[in-house]
Protein backbone atom coordinates (compact mmCIF):
# COMPACT_ATOMS: atom_id res chain seq x y z
CA UNK A 1 0.00 0.00 0.00
CA UNK A 2 1.40 3.40 -0.99
CA UNK A 3 1.78 5.99 1.73
CA UNK A 4 0.92 9.69 1.92
CA UNK A 5 2.84 11.85 4.40
CA UNK A 6 0.88 14.49 6.29
CA UNK A 7 2.45 17.49 8.00
CA UNK A 8 -0.11 19.40 10.04
CA UNK A 9 -1.10 20.39 13.57
CA UNK A 10 -2.75 18.13 16.14
CA UNK A 11 -1.19 18.82 19.53
CA UNK A 12 -3.55 19.51 22.44
CA UNK A 13 -6.20 21.33 20.48
CA UNK A 14 -9.58 19.81 19.60
CA UNK A 15 -9.96 21.41 16.19
CA UNK A 16 -6.38 20.65 15.16
CA UNK A 17 -6.70 16.99 16.15
CA UNK A 18 -10.03 16.61 14.34
CA UNK A 19 -8.93 18.22 11.08
CA UNK A 20 -5.92 15.88 11.11
CA UNK A 21 -8.25 12.93 11.72
CA UNK A 22 -10.54 13.97 8.87
CA UNK A 23 -7.64 14.32 6.42
CA UNK A 24 -6.17 10.99 7.45
CA UNK A 25 -9.58 9.30 7.09
CA UNK A 26 -10.25 10.81 3.66
CA UNK A 27 -6.83 9.87 2.28
CA UNK A 28 -7.13 6.31 3.58
CA UNK A 29 -10.59 5.94 1.98
CA UNK A 30 -8.76 6.45 -1.33
CA UNK A 31 -6.56 3.41 -0.68
CA UNK A 32 -3.43 4.99 0.80
CA UNK A 33 -1.90 4.76 4.24
CA UNK A 34 -1.76 8.28 5.65
CA UNK A 35 1.17 8.95 8.01
CA UNK A 36 1.23 12.18 10.08
CA UNK A 37 4.88 13.26 10.32
CA UNK A 38 6.78 15.59 12.59
CA UNK A 39 10.38 16.57 13.20
CA UNK A 40 12.42 15.35 16.18
CA UNK A 41 15.81 16.43 17.48
CA UNK A 42 17.63 13.33 18.74
CA UNK A 43 20.90 13.50 20.65
CA UNK A 44 23.16 16.44 20.01
CA UNK A 45 20.82 17.79 17.31
CA UNK A 46 18.58 19.19 20.05
CA UNK A 47 21.39 21.42 21.32
CA UNK A 48 22.66 22.50 17.91
CA UNK A 49 19.10 23.43 16.93
CA UNK A 50 18.60 25.57 20.03
CA UNK A 51 21.95 27.32 19.51
CA UNK A 52 20.99 28.01 15.91
CA UNK A 53 17.60 29.27 17.09
CA UNK A 54 19.26 31.76 19.42
CA UNK A 55 21.39 33.11 16.58
CA UNK A 56 18.32 33.38 14.29
CA UNK A 57 16.35 35.27 16.94
CA UNK A 58 19.27 37.62 17.60
CA UNK A 59 19.84 38.30 13.89
CA UNK A 60 16.15 38.87 13.11
CA UNK A 61 15.71 41.05 16.20
CA UNK A 62 18.48 43.33 14.95
CA UNK A 63 17.08 43.38 11.43
CA UNK A 64 13.31 43.62 11.97
CA UNK A 65 11.41 45.94 14.27
CA UNK A 66 9.23 44.16 16.87
CA UNK A 67 10.56 40.73 15.90
CA UNK A 68 11.64 39.86 19.44
CA UNK A 69 8.39 41.14 20.95
CA UNK A 70 6.32 39.03 18.57
CA UNK A 71 8.53 35.98 19.04
CA UNK A 72 8.32 36.09 22.83
CA UNK A 73 4.56 36.79 22.94
CA UNK A 74 3.72 33.96 20.54
CA UNK A 75 5.83 31.44 22.45
CA UNK A 76 4.32 32.53 25.75
CA UNK A 77 0.80 32.41 24.34
CA UNK A 78 1.33 28.91 22.98
CA UNK A 79 2.54 27.61 26.32
CA UNK A 80 -0.27 29.34 28.23
CA UNK A 81 -2.91 28.00 25.84
CA UNK A 82 -1.78 24.41 26.42
CA UNK A 83 -1.60 25.00 30.18
CA UNK A 84 -5.16 26.38 30.13
CA UNK A 85 -6.49 22.92 29.32
CA UNK A 86 -7.59 20.83 32.27
CA UNK A 87 -5.22 17.93 33.00
CA UNK A 88 -7.92 15.34 32.24
CA UNK A 89 -8.84 16.89 28.90
CA UNK A 90 -5.18 17.20 27.96
CA UNK A 91 -4.70 13.50 28.71
CA UNK A 92 -7.74 12.59 26.59
CA UNK A 93 -6.40 14.57 23.64
CA UNK A 94 -2.96 12.99 23.96
CA UNK A 95 -4.48 9.52 24.04
CA UNK A 96 -6.44 10.21 20.83
CA UNK A 97 -3.27 11.38 19.10
CA UNK A 98 -1.30 8.33 20.20
CA UNK A 99 -3.93 5.68 19.49
CA UNK A 100 -5.79 7.08 16.46
CA UNK A 101 -3.66 9.67 14.66
CA UNK A 102 -0.40 7.84 15.42
CA UNK A 103 2.07 10.49 14.22
CA UNK A 104 5.64 9.44 13.49
CA UNK A 105 8.61 11.61 14.43
CA UNK A 106 11.97 11.66 12.62
CA UNK A 107 15.08 13.78 12.41
CA UNK A 108 15.28 16.18 9.47
CA UNK A 109 17.89 13.97 7.80
CA UNK A 110 15.54 11.01 8.04
CA UNK A 111 12.61 13.11 6.79
CA UNK A 112 14.63 13.94 3.65
CA UNK A 113 15.14 10.21 3.08
CA UNK A 114 11.43 9.60 3.55
CA UNK A 115 10.64 12.43 1.13
CA UNK A 116 12.59 10.68 -1.61
CA UNK A 117 11.25 7.23 -0.76
CA UNK A 118 9.19 5.44 -3.41
CA UNK A 119 6.93 4.20 -0.59
CA UNK A 120 5.39 7.68 -0.41
CA UNK A 121 3.22 8.78 -3.30
CA UNK A 122 2.77 12.33 -2.04
CA UNK A 123 3.02 14.66 0.94
CA UNK A 124 0.36 17.01 2.24
CA UNK A 125 0.93 20.24 4.17
CA UNK A 126 -2.09 21.39 6.12
CA UNK A 127 -4.60 22.27 7.24
CA UNK A 128 -4.92 24.60 10.26
CA UNK A 129 -2.46 27.44 10.91
CA UNK A 130 0.53 25.48 9.70
CA UNK A 131 1.67 28.53 7.69
CA UNK A 132 1.00 31.09 10.43
CA UNK A 133 2.39 34.38 9.14
CA UNK A 134 3.64 35.64 12.49
CA UNK A 135 5.54 32.54 13.60
CA UNK A 136 9.08 31.76 12.56
CA UNK A 137 9.47 30.04 9.19
CA UNK A 138 9.61 26.26 9.59
CA UNK A 139 10.95 24.24 6.60
CA UNK A 140 9.05 21.11 7.66
CA UNK A 141 5.69 22.90 7.49
CA UNK A 142 6.49 23.86 3.89
CA UNK A 143 7.64 20.33 2.97
CA UNK A 144 11.18 21.45 2.15
CA UNK A 145 12.35 17.84 2.69
CA UNK A 146 10.13 16.63 -0.18
CA UNK A 147 10.67 16.68 -3.97
CA UNK A 148 8.55 19.44 -5.51
CA UNK A 149 6.44 17.07 -7.62
CA UNK A 150 5.11 15.40 -4.46
CA UNK A 151 4.01 18.58 -2.61
CA UNK A 152 0.32 19.25 -1.97
CA UNK A 153 -1.01 22.16 0.10
CA UNK A 154 -4.34 21.20 1.68
CA UNK A 155 -6.15 24.29 2.97
CA UNK A 156 -3.31 25.71 5.09
CA UNK A 157 -4.14 28.85 7.02
CA UNK A 158 -1.89 31.86 7.51
CA UNK A 159 -3.89 32.82 10.59
CA UNK A 160 -2.74 36.42 10.50
CA UNK A 161 -0.84 38.86 8.29
CA UNK A 162 2.53 37.61 7.04
CA UNK A 163 5.26 39.48 8.88
CA UNK A 164 7.97 41.09 6.74
CA UNK A 165 10.63 38.67 7.99
CA UNK A 166 8.58 35.73 6.64
CA UNK A 167 7.65 37.01 3.19
CA UNK A 168 10.77 35.91 1.30
CA UNK A 169 11.09 32.41 2.82
CA UNK A 170 7.33 31.85 2.52
CA UNK A 171 7.31 32.92 -1.13
CA UNK A 172 10.34 30.79 -1.99
CA UNK A 173 8.84 27.69 -0.38
CA UNK A 174 5.24 28.08 -1.61
CA UNK A 175 6.34 28.45 -5.25
CA UNK A 176 7.61 24.86 -5.18
CA UNK A 177 4.25 23.21 -4.49
CA UNK A 178 2.63 21.09 -7.17
CA UNK A 179 -0.89 21.88 -5.88
CA UNK A 180 -1.81 25.01 -3.95
CA UNK A 181 -4.84 25.82 -1.84
CA UNK A 182 -5.68 27.89 1.24
CA UNK A 183 -8.35 27.64 3.90
CA UNK A 184 -9.40 31.28 3.70
CA UNK A 185 -9.96 33.46 0.65
CA UNK A 186 -7.51 36.03 1.95
CA UNK A 187 -5.01 33.18 2.28
CA UNK A 188 -5.43 32.39 -1.40
CA UNK A 189 -4.86 36.07 -2.14
CA UNK A 190 -1.71 36.05 -0.01
CA UNK A 191 -0.35 33.13 -2.04
CA UNK A 192 -1.05 35.00 -5.26
CA UNK A 193 0.62 38.16 -3.94
CA UNK A 194 3.69 36.22 -2.79
CA UNK A 195 4.16 33.92 -5.77
CA UNK A 196 2.00 35.09 -8.67
CA UNK A 197 0.33 31.67 -8.59
CA UNK A 198 -3.36 31.00 -8.06
CA UNK A 199 -4.52 28.89 -5.14
CA UNK A 200 -7.97 27.42 -4.72
CA UNK A 201 -9.90 28.29 -1.58
CA UNK A 202 -10.91 25.14 0.30
CA UNK A 203 -12.75 24.48 3.53
CA UNK A 204 -11.18 23.12 6.68
CA UNK A 205 -10.72 19.33 6.28
CA UNK A 206 -13.30 18.62 8.97
CA UNK A 207 -15.79 19.26 6.14
CA UNK A 208 -14.63 15.98 4.56
CA UNK A 209 -16.93 14.13 6.95
CA UNK A 210 -20.68 14.66 6.79
CA UNK A 211 -22.60 15.66 9.94
CA UNK A 212 -23.88 12.09 10.25
CA UNK A 213 -20.34 10.72 9.94
CA UNK A 214 -19.28 13.02 12.78
CA UNK A 215 -22.25 11.76 14.80
CA UNK A 216 -21.09 8.18 14.21
CA UNK A 217 -17.60 9.23 15.28
CA UNK A 218 -18.90 10.62 18.60
CA UNK A 219 -21.65 8.07 19.19
CA UNK A 220 -19.91 6.30 22.08
CA UNK A 221 -19.18 9.52 24.00
CA UNK A 222 -21.14 10.62 27.04
CA UNK A 223 -23.31 13.70 26.75
CA UNK A 224 -24.49 16.29 29.24
CA UNK A 225 -28.07 15.74 30.40
CA UNK A 226 -30.94 18.09 29.72
CA UNK A 227 -31.02 21.31 27.72
CA UNK A 228 -27.74 23.18 27.96
CA UNK A 229 -25.67 26.03 26.57
CA UNK A 230 -22.19 24.84 25.57
CA UNK A 231 -19.30 27.14 26.51
CA UNK A 232 -15.95 26.63 24.81
CA UNK A 233 -13.50 29.53 25.12
CA UNK A 234 -9.84 28.90 24.32
CA UNK A 235 -8.76 32.17 25.90
CA UNK A 236 -10.25 34.14 28.76
CA UNK A 237 -13.86 35.03 27.88
CA UNK A 238 -14.32 38.78 27.54
CA UNK A 239 -16.70 40.79 29.72
CA UNK A 240 -19.34 40.94 26.98
CA UNK A 241 -19.22 37.15 26.64
CA UNK A 242 -19.70 36.65 30.38
CA UNK A 243 -22.65 39.04 30.44
CA UNK A 244 -24.16 37.32 27.38
CA UNK A 245 -23.75 33.86 28.96
CA UNK A 246 -25.63 34.98 32.06
CA UNK A 247 -28.37 36.70 30.04
CA UNK A 248 -28.91 33.74 27.70
CA UNK A 249 -29.22 31.39 30.68
CA UNK A 250 -31.81 33.72 32.24
CA UNK A 251 -33.74 34.07 28.97
CA UNK A 252 -33.87 30.34 28.20
CA UNK A 253 -33.63 28.59 31.55
CA UNK A 254 -31.04 26.21 30.05
CA UNK A 255 -28.09 25.03 32.11
CA UNK A 256 -24.51 26.09 31.39
CA UNK A 257 -21.84 23.56 30.43
CA UNK A 258 -18.20 24.74 30.16
CA UNK A 259 -15.78 22.36 28.46
CA UNK A 260 -12.05 21.60 28.77
CA UNK A 261 -10.81 25.10 29.69
CA UNK A 262 -11.64 25.94 33.36
CA UNK A 263 -11.23 29.72 33.17
CA UNK A 264 -11.38 31.47 36.53
CA UNK A 265 -13.66 34.08 34.96
CA UNK A 266 -16.46 31.51 34.81
CA UNK A 267 -16.83 32.04 38.56
CA UNK A 268 -18.47 35.37 37.74
CA UNK A 269 -21.49 33.48 36.35
CA UNK A 270 -23.59 31.29 38.64
CA UNK A 271 -24.44 27.70 37.85
CA UNK A 272 -21.76 26.75 35.31
CA UNK A 273 -20.98 23.03 35.26
CA UNK A 274 -17.51 22.08 34.07
CA UNK A 275 -16.85 18.99 31.94
CA UNK A 276 -13.63 17.36 30.77
CA UNK A 277 -13.43 15.15 27.71
CA UNK A 278 -11.78 14.08 24.51
CA UNK A 279 -12.57 14.80 20.88
CA UNK A 280 -15.63 12.54 20.80
CA UNK A 281 -17.17 14.37 23.77
CA UNK A 282 -16.31 17.70 22.20
CA UNK A 283 -18.17 16.83 19.00
CA UNK A 284 -21.17 15.35 20.81
CA UNK A 285 -21.58 18.28 23.23
CA UNK A 286 -21.74 20.71 20.30
CA UNK A 287 -24.24 18.51 18.44
CA UNK A 288 -26.57 18.15 21.44
CA UNK A 289 -26.35 21.73 22.72
CA UNK A 290 -29.27 24.11 22.43
CA UNK A 291 -26.80 26.98 22.00
CA UNK A 292 -23.02 27.31 21.66
CA UNK A 293 -20.99 30.28 22.89
CA UNK A 294 -17.33 30.34 21.90
CA UNK A 295 -14.23 32.16 20.67
CA UNK A 296 -12.99 29.11 18.74
CA UNK A 297 -12.80 28.71 14.96
CA UNK A 298 -13.46 24.98 15.01
CA UNK A 299 -16.23 25.15 17.61
CA UNK A 300 -17.92 27.70 15.35
CA UNK A 301 -17.42 25.36 12.40
CA UNK A 302 -18.85 22.29 14.13
CA UNK A 303 -21.85 24.36 15.26
CA UNK A 304 -22.47 25.11 11.58
CA UNK A 305 -22.16 21.41 10.67
CA UNK A 306 -24.80 20.48 13.25
CA UNK A 307 -27.08 23.50 12.77
CA UNK A 308 -26.59 24.39 16.43
CA UNK A 309 -27.34 28.09 17.08
CA UNK A 310 -24.07 29.73 18.12
CA UNK A 311 -22.51 33.02 19.08
CA UNK A 312 -18.83 33.62 18.39
CA UNK A 313 -17.07 36.29 20.42
CA UNK A 314 -13.84 38.08 19.64
CA UNK A 315 -11.01 36.08 21.12
CA UNK A 316 -8.80 37.73 23.73
CA UNK A 317 -5.52 36.62 22.23
CA UNK A 318 -2.50 36.37 24.51
CA UNK A 319 -0.29 37.73 21.72
CA UNK A 320 -0.26 40.64 19.28
CA UNK A 321 -1.15 38.71 16.10
CA UNK A 322 -4.92 38.93 15.71
CA UNK A 323 -6.52 35.99 13.86
CA UNK A 324 -10.09 37.27 13.62
CA UNK A 325 -10.02 37.11 9.81
CA UNK A 326 -10.31 33.31 10.01
CA UNK A 327 -13.70 33.69 11.68
CA UNK A 328 -14.96 36.44 9.39
CA UNK A 329 -13.96 34.43 6.30
CA UNK A 330 -15.78 31.38 7.65
CA UNK A 331 -18.97 33.21 8.58
CA UNK A 332 -19.03 35.04 5.25
CA UNK A 333 -18.82 31.72 3.40
CA UNK A 334 -21.94 30.46 5.15
CA UNK A 335 -23.82 33.77 5.23
CA UNK A 336 -23.69 33.90 9.03
CA UNK A 337 -21.81 37.15 9.59
CA UNK A 338 -24.28 38.28 12.24
CA UNK A 339 -23.23 35.42 14.54
CA UNK A 340 -19.95 37.22 15.31
CA UNK A 341 -20.76 39.21 18.42
CA UNK A 342 -19.14 42.63 18.41
CA UNK A 343 -20.56 43.74 21.78
CA UNK A 344 -23.34 42.97 24.26
CA UNK A 345 -25.87 45.12 22.39
CA UNK A 346 -25.24 43.09 19.23
CA UNK A 347 -25.89 39.91 21.20
CA UNK A 348 -29.15 41.22 22.63
CA UNK A 349 -30.31 41.99 19.10
CA UNK A 350 -29.57 38.56 17.63
CA UNK A 351 -29.83 36.04 20.48
CA UNK A 352 -33.22 34.65 19.39
CA UNK A 353 -32.76 35.06 15.63
CA UNK A 354 -33.03 32.00 13.40
CA UNK A 355 -29.87 30.66 11.77
CA UNK A 356 -29.65 30.36 8.00
CA UNK A 357 -29.83 26.86 6.47
CA UNK A 358 -26.24 25.91 5.61
CA UNK A 359 -26.81 22.40 4.25
CA UNK A 360 -26.34 23.26 0.56
CA UNK A 361 -23.10 25.16 1.16
CA UNK A 362 -21.82 22.39 3.45
CA UNK A 363 -22.30 19.76 0.76
CA UNK A 364 -20.72 21.89 -1.97
CA UNK A 365 -17.68 22.51 0.24
CA UNK A 366 -17.32 18.81 0.99
CA UNK A 367 -17.49 17.88 -2.71
CA UNK A 368 -14.94 20.56 -3.63
CA UNK A 369 -12.53 19.42 -0.92
CA UNK A 370 -12.88 15.74 -1.79
CA UNK A 371 -12.36 16.45 -5.49
CA UNK A 372 -9.18 18.41 -4.78
CA UNK A 373 -7.67 15.57 -2.75
CA UNK A 374 -8.55 12.96 -5.36
CA UNK A 375 -7.13 15.01 -8.22
CA UNK A 376 -3.94 16.05 -6.47
CA UNK A 377 -3.11 12.52 -5.25
CA UNK A 378 -3.88 11.00 -8.64
CA UNK A 379 -1.47 13.40 -10.39
CA UNK A 380 1.56 13.49 -8.08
Amino acid sequence: MMKVGLVTLWKRNYGSALQCYATKSAVEKLGYRCVPLFRTFPGVLRYTYYVGELFRVAANSARYKNYLTNYVSLRAAGKKSICSLSAKSESSLDQFVQTVLQPEGYSYIRLKEIGKSEEFAAFIAGSDQIWNGARRYDPVSFLEFVPNKKKIALAPSFGTEIEIYNKKPFARAIKKFQYLSAREQDGAEKINDLTGRKAVRLSDPTALLSPNEWRDFSNSAKSAKGDYIFLHFLDTPCDDALIAIDELRNETGFSLVAFAYPHEEYNRVEGIRFYDGGVQEYVKYIDHARYVMTDSFHTTLFSIYFDTPFFTFHRQYMHNASQTSRITNLLSLYGLEERLVADINTFRHIWNSKMEDCSVTREKEREKLTGYIKKSLANT
